[in-house]
């Protein structure tokens, strides 16, 4: 279903996204998967909203040491931070096999 869903917003048939999943000189990046995806507000004070977060498999949020702080997984569209003090975070999200980072700031 997610396939699906990620197909109709970046406007590609699923052929051509399973193609191309499956050859190294594919036509779509990892970070065309991620132009569907938007964080905000951020920087935050307790919460992210995460536009078609339906289509994440999973994230982890990661201090600036690199120890995991949270993690989450399927359709997270929100994501607390009330509980981490205040301060810079990345946000590892994964969709199908890909993965990016994004920075967090909150204050």
């Amino acid at each position: 279903m997610k396939k699906i869903i990620l197909c109709s917003l970046l406007g590609i048939s699923q052929t051509m996204l399973a193609q191309d999943f499956n050859q190294n000189d594919s036509i779509i990046s990892s970070d065309k998967v991620f132009e569907v995806i938007k964080i905000f507000p951020n920087p935050t004070s307790e919460i992210l909203f995460i536009k078609n977060g339906d289509l994440i498999d999973s994230y982890e949020m990661f201090n600036l040491q690199g120890e995991p702080v949270q993690k989450g997984h399927n359709d997270t569209q929100i994501i607390s931070l009330i509980e981490l003090p205040i301060g810079q975070y990345f946000l590892l999200i994964e969709i199908d096999g890909f993965y990016k980072n994004f920075r967090v700031s909150k204050f």
